[in-house]
């Protein structure tokens, strides 16, 4: 395994987290998820990240004859979850940003029952309140 502060490193320079949503068409409410990603041009790091946390890399970028080969190390929901809450105690920049994912991926409870609204109010709060974190705006700016 890795030295988790090196991956944490990484992750604050190179990764990012959010929540996103996806309509589902037999479903009357919106379907949050947690996606964690981090993008590398050394695909050596990322398969060991895969070794540790599961996830998939696939090959980024536009295929330009002069630009380096860059791949992308994609975790959802539960796996991305894990992987967060081993980085969290060494991230500096991105610290605000898990804390927030990671409360919103522990409080999801699989039922297999219809979510309440206030379940889908909680998960969408979450999701506006990490695209507003001062980081990202500070990053995106």
């Amino acid at each position: 395994m890795l030295d988790l502060r090196y991956v944490a490193g990484l992750f604050d320079g190179e990764g990012s987290v959010s929540i996103r949503v996806r309509d589902q068409p037999d479903c009357k409410a919106l379907i949050h998820y947690l996606h964690a990603n981090l993008s590398s041009t050394y695909r050596p790091i990322l398969d060991l990240l895969a070794e540790d946390f599961g996830g998939k890399i696939n090959r980024t970028g536009r295929g330009e004859p002069r630009s380096k080969p860059a791949w992308n190390w994609r975790l959802h929901s539960r796996s991305a979850l894990l992987f967060l809450e081993a980085v969290r105690p060494h991230l500096y920049i991105k610290a605000l940003e898990v804390d927030i994912a990671i409360a919103f991926q522990s409080g999801i409870v699989r039922t297999g029952l219809p979510l309440q609204q206030a379940e889908v109010d909680r998960r969408e709060a979450l999701r506006l309140e990490l695209l507003a974190s001062p980081t990202r705006r500070r990053i995106n700016a």
